[in-house]
């Protein structure tokens, strides 16, 4: 965290600290290292037409839940490459069907989207993405919203 804070100026931190608390929240190093980079690309190519789909992975597995409070950065290539211990549930083994149903989707056609599947929207300008959850997967829009705006502006503000 210190990493990241000590690049700031102290308007930015205040502005963070407004939206993630004081001390930051936890959240501030995964939305500021991996959210907030990938939406803003996702905007770039949105922008420019490009078909765009952005995903949140924030499923923890069952055996974990009690352990962990969310999911960590990557925690999605085991359900994507059905590399999923033992222990795995049935629900474990669900979610990793639904991701490989996506990204398979998505280099046969462009498109993940498939009749069976829950609608992943397009990213558009309401910050529209799928988030897949312990308790659903949906679409979502404008997911953190004050927070990646936040760091948004974080970014912007740092010298070049």
């Amino acid at each position: 965290m210190a990493s990241i804070t000590k690049q700031l100026s102290a308007a930015s931190l205040a502005d963070l600290k407004t939206v993630y608390g004081d001390p930051p929240a936890p959240a501030l190093i995964d939305h500021f290292l991996f959210t907030e980079p990938a939406r803003g690309f996702a905007r770039l190519t949105a922008a420019r037409g490009v078909p765009t789909f952005l995903y949140v992975f924030d499923y923890v597995a069952e055996a974990d839940r009690g352990r962990r409070k969310g999911a960590g950065h990557a925690s999605e290539l085991a359900y994507l490459f059905g590399n999923l211990p033992a222990s795995a549930t049935p629900a474990d083994r669900a979610t990793a069907q639904l991701i490989g149903d996506y990204w398979t989707n998505f280099a046969k056609a462009g498109n993940p989207n498939a009749p069976g599947l829950p609608p992943w929207p397009r990213y558009d300008t309401a910050d529209r993405l799928l988030l897949i959850g312990n308790d659903a997967v949906a679409g979502k829009a404008h997911y953190a919203g004050p927070r990646l705006d936040a760091v948004e502006r974080a970014y912007a503000a740092m010298p070049r």
